[in-house]
């Protein structure tokens, strides 16, 4: 059924390697119209004080069922049978019935913080849209790294890796609902390479495997 469309990628990783135990899948339908997603995990943790109490990331507008699962949850649970050690995850996976796949990277930090930085004590830092990017691809290549699942992922036309960010204490309020010359992603290439003197990598948007990285700033909605 529509509801389980994702359940083949956990039952065919657990068989992949073997896997004992029980893994729980967290999946979720989200029905056509707007949603507002975020880290769970992370906003629990947090005083939430920088977005006054309302806990989003990505806005999201679908006008067809897609599927929300939670690939950070199962992959930690997976980590925690010994099957793999996985360190670096991503936080969602989404997917409408044919034709689209996205993961996502969720992150709500200080503007400073998202590009390369120098930090005081333990020098140059990679930056928030570094680390998600690593996150991401170490999530593909875990997954297609099972044939079964690889094969799979490749049906998909649309294949994203994408970076949804949202700046704590923004020096402009945010409005009710972006504007809609604001509806945009933020997606070329200039908008996500570090400055030429850091030594951190540079991030393509053509991310190997069929993926491609792209990157969205709260308030703006991600149009599916």
């Amino acid at each position: 059924t529509f509801d389980k469309m994702l359940e083949w990628l956990g039952n065919e990783y657990l068989a992949y390697y073997n896997g004992c135990g029980s893994v729980q899948f967290e999946e979720f339908v989200l029905s056509p119209g707007h949603h507002t997603l975020c880290d769970e995990r992370s906003c629990k943790d947090c005083s939430q004080q920088a977005c006054h109490s309302q806990p989003e990331i990505l806005k999201l507008h679908n006008d067809t069922p897609i599927v929300s699962f939670d690939i950070e949850l199962f992959l930690s649970r997976v980590d925690k049978l010994h099957i793999r050690e996985i360190h670096d995850r991503c936080d969602l996976l989404i997917a409408d019935e044919a034709t689209k796949l996205v993961l996502c990277e969720f992150t709500c930090s200080a503007e400073k913080y998202i590009n390369p930085y120098l930090h005081h004590k333990n020098g140059m830092q990679q930056g928030k849209r570094a680390k998600a990017y690593k996150q991401l691809m170490s999530v593909i290549e875990e997954l297609e790294a099972v044939p079964n699942i690889k094969s799979r992922l490749n049906n998909y036309a649309v294949r994203i890796g994408l970076f949804a960010y949202r700046v704590k204490n923004p020096l402009r309020s945010e409005p009710d609902a972006p504007s809609p010359e604001r509806i945009k992603l933020r997606d070329s290439l200039s908008a996500f390479k570090p400055s030429p003197k850091l030594s951190s990598p540079t991030l393509l948007t053509d991310m190997g495997h069929g993926f491609q990285f792209r990157q969205i700033r709260y308030p703006d909605a991600y149009d599916w």
